[in-house]
């Protein structure tokens, strides 16, 4: 059971009140080392509320990060030297399903992603509930060059999650990202799949008037 103190601390987090944070931090710097109800730590929490100035704050206080908070920030060395003292962490996961690999290739680090996948790092691993993995996560936010990296390792470019009604193809197209959708269908991805909306990547590109990506496709067969 969480105290009292360490609840507001994480709401100081969500609520991205760095001046409340540092406060909290000053008074009690082992507050750092909060985990939530489900066992996730509170730079995790500060990564998922998308609020990475509280996440280093975070981090400046801790002794040590994990595998999972090194990754998620970027800290090759620190990444490094958790892994080439404990090899099995490359493949371990949160408390919440989400591998090293796929937390930074969700944030973009390419460093670090380049690291774990020659380490080892099981490039098509998903999360439990949703089924999220490490190119879900660079799909979703837009990273080319970590989204190129999954693929040169054998990520499944048509790997379907969120119950089957998602793939990576139509991810990229509701994005309007024209670099990422190239580079799907490059690798394979299947240009006629459809969504669990019963929409397909063509069907997303019109109706948001995306003509580069409906020129794309439709290169590449879609009808």
């Amino acid at each position: 059971m969480l105290s009292i103190e360490r609840e507001e601390f994480l709401e100081t987090i969500k609520k991205r009140d760095v001046a409340g944070l540092k406060r909290f931090l000053e008074r009690e710097p082992s507050l750092a080392s909060t985990k939530d109800r489900n066992g996730v730590s509170a730079i995790l929490v500060a990564i998922y509320y998308g609020n990475k100035e509280a996440a280093d704050l975070i981090a400046a206080k801790k002794p040590e990060l994990d595998v999972f908070e090194a990754a998620s920030l970027g800290h090759l060395d620190q990444v490094k030297s958790l892994i080439t003292r404990n090899r099995s962490r490359v493949n371990s996961f949160t408390p919440d399903g989400l591998t090293p690999l796929a937390l930074a290739a969700f944030l973009g680090h390419e460093e670090v992603v380049e690291f774990l996948l020659h380490q080892g790092a099981d490039v098509n691993v998903t999360e439990h509930k949703l089924g999220f993995n490490a190119l879900t996560g660079a799909v979703n936010e837009g990273h080319k060059k970590v989204t190129a990296q999954l693929l040169q390792h054998g990520a499944n470019v048509n790997y379907r999650y969120e119950s089957g009604s998602v793939a990576p193809i139509l991810t990229a197209t509701m994005n309007g990202d024209v670099e990422i959708v190239k580079l799907l269908l490059v690798h394979g991805a299947d240009v006629n799949t459809v969504g669990g909306d019963g929409k397909t990547p063509l069907k997303i590109a019109l109706e948001k008037a995306q003509d580069e990506v409906v020129g794309i496709l439709r290169k590449h067969g879609a009808s």
